[in-house]
């Protein structure tokens, strides 16, 4: 299977090799001794820096499968190459593109001049991403410490990048260059970490490509075949629009691929579990949840996010989709700018578990439900789940019954059981509709049920389903003017509440 066919993975043998711990640094969190010049360099607190232990253990990331990891011992070379501080890491003493008189090796001093040409608009953000990875990497004694939170760090590294494309091969070749003979373990560490964290979000132009994965590769093994999956999987979905966020550094940290769960179905409450990476795009997430659910028409869905009360989908505009982190990125970076923002705390931004949904949010007009029953069956609950929570209001209690008479159709058939009726009323509605004049719903229902052309024809499960979905759009539907021939559910929840109020 090629590249492109495995979605940028490569192959399962090549995932599943063993990986050294801590990428060949050994444990990145030991007080140890480094070799360094006397006088020449401050060591930070890890704790200070915001990196902490290399913890083994999955607290923080919610409920989730991990890809199985395969530890090795470190070989004696691996060791030999700690102790005096040669990783197998080195810019091409021959790459000629270095302007400005900088030399591709790791130096204490703030640079002058961008190491590439650069231009002159650019000099200032090049000497300003430097200083930003010195103080990630721990090389503060000449910089200086700065004051921003290690994501914050982490942005000011990446974003510049993001916006312009001129300046990420200048920010490899920085990362490489202080990872070039850098005589500090510990800051060695920071910087593998830091080169993964921007491989997930760029990739460099295809000058420097071939130098990257050289370097790459020989630096720790571990660390090397994490990168190169990183890059393949950038370069496949492509760039992304936000910097990293907390639970990319806390997967970098341990060079792990997650599986997530993704809530499917919003009455049964069924999970599935999807494949998480930095380059993780809507569409694959959607093809290969849909695949695992048995759903033929999976062009109404797409990927939710809610997280500290914001609800985001990632559909997007393109063919592809928003990439998952790019959303989580998003809502974590407004999330920290409001301290108060409710249920939001600083170890919740290493939770992804139980925020992820997988629903319909586009639907096409004379859609074929009764071709595709598991799809059909997800968006009818999902509307259930809508009706439920308030989301969608009906105009008046007529609607509620007429909908109720359906539903209980294609729970019971032709059974009907007057106390039957009354559970599924309370469960399926809001209490104001609900629990107001019990009796008179459940006889309203039980008529409905009685004259309803679906029950006296024998309609299918699926079949009813399909007038149910039907209903809603035309109940809470509105036409899409960026996608024609489509329609999209509205809540219309704050309205009625309104109407309510001047009542």
């Amino acid at each position: 299977m090629s590249d492109e066919e495995a979605g940028g993975f490569g192959s399962e043998e090549e995932e599943e090799e063993e990986e050294e711990e801590a990428g060949g640094f050994g444990d990145a969190s030991e007080d140890e001794e480094d070799e360094e010049q006397e006088g020449t360099e401050e060591e930070d607190d890890e704790d200070t820096a915001g990196f902490g232990e290399f913890d083994e253990d999955d607290e923080g990331f919610g409920a989730l499968v991990e890809d199985d990891e395969e530890e090795t011992d470190e070989t004696e070379n691996d060791k030999k190459a700690i102790e005096t501080g040669d990783v197998g890491y080195r810019m091409a003493s021959e790459l000629e593109w270095f302007r400005n008189n900088n030399t591709p090796k790791y130096q204490l001093q703030p640079i002058n001049a961008s190491l590439l040409e650069i231009r002159s608009a650019l000099q200032k953000k090049c000497c300003q991403i430097f200083i930003y990875i010195c103080r990630w990497m721990g090389i503060t004694a000449k910089v200086g410490k700065g004051q921003e939170s290690t994501m914050k760090t982490a942005a000011m590294i990446v974003t510049p990048g993001l916006v312009e494309e001129d300046l990420r091969d200048e920010t490899f070749c920085q990362i490489m260059k202080q990872l070039s003979g850098n005589p500090s373990k510990n800051s060695r560490a920071r910087g593998v970490i830091l080169i993964t964290l921007v491989l997930g979000c760029y990739t460099p132009s295809d000058k420097l490509i071939p130098t990257l994965r050289k370097f790459i590769d020989d630096g720790p093994p571990g660390y090397a075949l994490y990168q190169n999956v990183l890059l393949r999987r950038t370069t496949y979905n492509g760039s992304r629009a936000e910097p990293p966020c907390t639970l990319e550094l806390q997967a970098a940290k341990r060079k792990l691929f997650l599986r997530v769960s993704v809530m499917t179905d919003m009455m049964t409450g069924k999970q599935v579990t999807a494949r998480l990476d930095p380059a993780s795009v809507n569409a694959e997430w959607v093809e290969e949840i849909a695949m695992k659910e048995g759903i033929k028409n999976h062009e109404s869905f797409s990927i939710f996010v809610d997280r500290f009360n914001n609800l985001r989908s990632l559909r997007g505009a393109g063919g592809k989709g928003m990439h998952v982190m790019d959303i989580v990125s998003k809502i974590d970076q407004a999330a920290e700018k409001k301290s108060s923002l409710p249920g939001q705390s600083q170890q919740d931004l290493g939770r992804l578990g139980g925020q992820l949904y997988f629903r319909a949010d586009l639907f096409k007009k004379n859609a074929d439900y009764e071709g595709d029953p598991k799809g059909t069956e997800i968006i009818y609950h999902q509307i259930q789940a809508g009706i439920r929570s308030g989301e969608f209001v009906c105009k008046n209690n007529d609607e509620y019954l007429e909908l109720a008479a359906m539903m209980y159709y294609i729970e019971f058939g032709d059974d009907v059981d007057a106390r039957r009726v009354e559970v599924c009323l309370i469960h399926w509605f809001p209490a104001s509709m609900a629990e107001k004049d019990i009796q008179k719903n459940i006889a309203s229902v039980e008529k409905l049920h009685a004259k309803a052309i679906y029950q006296r024809e024998g309609y299918s499960k699926t079949k009813t389903q399909a007038i149910v979905i039907n209903k809603a759009l035309a109940y809470w539907g509105q036409d899409n003017s960026f996608v024609p021939g489509t329609m999209v559910l509205m809540s219309n929840k704050k309205k009625q509440q309104r109407r309510a109020s001047k009542r």
